[in-house]
């Protein structure tokens, strides 16, 4: 992950307890600091921000209830 994503995933961290509780195993689709959809699989939420934004940053992460650590350099 970029350091032009921190910010989607920081936003991600900060609302996971939220997601979780009706968005659990869906992934998300956030951009800046908005929640844009929920999907059932990577590959339509993959779609939809490609449709939606562009080839530009975006960000998608399943929704689990422990979070897969991640290093940022």
């Amino acid at each position: 992950m970029t350091s032009s994503l921190e910010q989607e995933y920081n936003f991600f961290l900060s609302h996971l307890e939220e997601f979780s509780k009706s968005h659990l195993n869906q992934f998300v689709l956030i951009k800046g600091e908005e929640t844009f959809d929920f999907f059932t699989s990577y590959e339509n939420a993959l779609r939809a921000g490609l449709t939606r934004f562009g080839n530009v940053p975006f960000f998608i992460e399943e929704v689990k209830r422990e979070e897969d650590v991640h290093c940022f350099h």
